[in-house]
């Protein structure tokens, strides 16, 4: 079940609302409620999977956003004033979030798939592949541009 600030950045309602204006979304359309909430909860999971710039608005919060985007550690004041304060979440967080479900439901890209599975080169036949390691594989293509401002240079936490 999605909670907003615990397992998810946006709603159902949301992600049906923001897919209702797009074209060319036709695996998130066909697919039933149950299946669209478990992509949008995979997606929040591929998403917080990264390390972001700043730090959590609550050191205790579940999810990687809302941020502090102030360049140190903040104070328990900072931390307590911004709390009580700024609970915005950046709308390409949320944008990213969705368009990473619809990604996950569209099939992920093959060889983003085996990248994420520690795969870093492969052989068939006469034709062999190697990949190179970005260290956002689990991220669409399109999800990688919307995040970017907010992504950390130090990649994946593990």
């Amino acid at each position: 079940m999605i909670e907003v600030g615990t397992n998810s950045y946006v709603t159902l309602a949301e992600a049906n609302e923001y897919f209702d204006t797009k074209v060319h979304c036709d695996s998130w359309v066909s697919a039933d409620d149950a299946t669209k909430e478990k992509a949008l909860l995979e997606a929040t999971r591929d998403i917080d999977m990264y390390r972001f710039k700043g730090y959590k608005v609550d050191a205790d919060q579940e999810l990687q956003f809302p941020r502090v985007n102030i360049g140190r550690q903040p104070t328990e004041v900072e931390r307590l004033v911004y709390s009580s304060t700024i609970k915005v979440l950046p709308k390409e967080v949320k944008y990213a979030q969705m368009e990473q479900a619809y990604y996950i439901l569209s099939g992920r890209d093959e060889a983003d798939d085996l990248r994420s599975k520690g795969v870093s080169s492969f052989s068939a036949g006469g034709a062999s592949m190697s990949f190179t390691d970005t260290g956002y594989n689990l991220l669409a293509p399109l999800v990688k541009q919307m995040l970017m401002p907010y992504l950390s240079r130090t990649g994946v936490i593990v």
